[in-house]
C-alpha cells in the first residue's frame, strides 16, 4: 500500500491497494486507502458497545482496535437547493434504518438558525453509508446556509 487509491463506484469494494478492514471479522467496504489512511463503512449495526477493527495491508503489520459504537454520529458534509423550496442534506453517521431505509432517528434540522420541516432521512438509494435528508426551506433564509441536525 505505497500509494492512494480511491474507490469510483457506488459499491466501494471490500479490498483497496491490497488493504482490508474488518469489523468483528467481517470485510468493511473501503472509500480510500493510503499508507497513512484507510476510510471504511461499518454496517449500519453493530452488536454491544465495542467492536473490533483490524486492518491488513501488504507489507505492514496488522493493526486492530477495540472501537466503540455509538448509536450515531452524524456529520453533514453538503447541502443542494432546489427549486421548488426544499433542500437536500447529504450526511453520514445517521445510524440504523428500517427496512424502508427510513432512519430509526429523525433529526430535527435547523438551518441559519430556523427550524426547517422534515420530508424525509434514510439512506440515500444506491450509496454506501451515504444519507439523504430532504427538508423544506424555512421561508427567509437565503445562503449561506449553517445546517444543524439535532436530538
Amino acid at each position: 500500500m505505497g500509494s492512494e487509491s480511491q474507490a469510483l463506484t457506488q459499491q466501494p469494494p471490500r479490498k483497496l491497494a491490497g488493504a482490508v478492514v474488518l469489523v468483528n471479522g467481517a470485510p468493511a467496504p473501503i472509500f480510500y486507502a493510503s499508507p497513512h489512511q484507510m476510510n471504511a463503512v461499518a454496517p449500519l449495526t453493530l452488536p454491544g458497545s465495542r467492536v473490533e477493527v483490524d486492518v491488513v495491508a501488504p507489507g505492514l503489520p496488522a493493526a486492530a482496535a477495540l472501537v466503540s459504537v455509538e448509536e450515531r454520529t452524524p456529520g453533514v458534509f453538503a447541502t443542494t437547493t432546489n427549486p421548488d423550496g426544499t433542500a437536500t442534506i447529504w450526511a453520514t453517521g445517521l445510524g440504523a434504518v428500517r427496512s424502508t431505509g427510513d432512519t430509526l432517528w429523525q433529526p430535527h434540522v435547523e438551518i441559519n438558525g430556523t427550524n426547517a420541516l422534515l420530508l424525509f432521512s434514510g439512506l440515500a438509494p444506491g450509496w454506501v453509508g451515504l444519507y439523504q435528508v430532504n427538508v423544506r426551506l424555512p421561508a427567509g433564509v437565503t445562503p449561506p446556509f449553517v445546517v444543524r441536525l439535532l436530538d
